[in-house]
């Protein structure tokens, strides 16, 4: 018999916490969804790899082998929203990465913009103040903002 055994309520369920979406040069891009088992039990959570039995692992697709229709759920409520192919993840990953690449781009530019204005600032503030100190008849002094 096992030291101080009790039974415990508890759930487990079997969830894809990584996805991996290759897009290598030349080749047919693809998606891999890894799993891994949770295990709630007496309110402490146990999360470990899942191992499905062969020969469904891993969870791989190959855009352009199937556009068959899939259906969308409801990450909540698991109610069919409606339907989508490949195409269309393939098409809302791409802009979703367009949109992404536009925001840094857009950002970058704009950093570059107020770097250009803020040296553009410090090179007039020096040009004045030497400006001033040669006709005040000082000399150009060392002007460091």
């Amino acid at each position: 018999m096992d030291y101080r055994a009790t039974k415990v309520d508890g759930t487990s369920y079997v969830r894809a916490n990584e996805v991996l979406i290759a897009n290598p040069y030349g080749q047919a891009p693809h998606i891999i969804f890894n799993e891994e088992m949770v295990l709630n039990i007496g309110g402490q959570v146990i999360r470990q790899p899942y191992t499905a039995p062969l020969p469904a692992m891993p969870l791989l697709e190959t855009f352009g082998n199937s556009n068959e229709p899939f259906p969308l759920l409801d990450p909540e409520t698991g109610v069919v929203l409606g339907t989508a192919t490949n195409t269309d993840l393939h098409v809302i990953l791409y802009s979703k990465y367009r949109h992404l690449t536009e925001a840094r781009d857009n950002a970058l530019a704009q950093h570059a913009q107020q770097l250009a204005e803020q040296q553009q600032a410090q090179a007039q503030f020096k040009a004045e103040a030497a400006a001033a100190a040669l006709e005040d008849g000082t000399g150009a002094p060392d002007v460091t903002p």
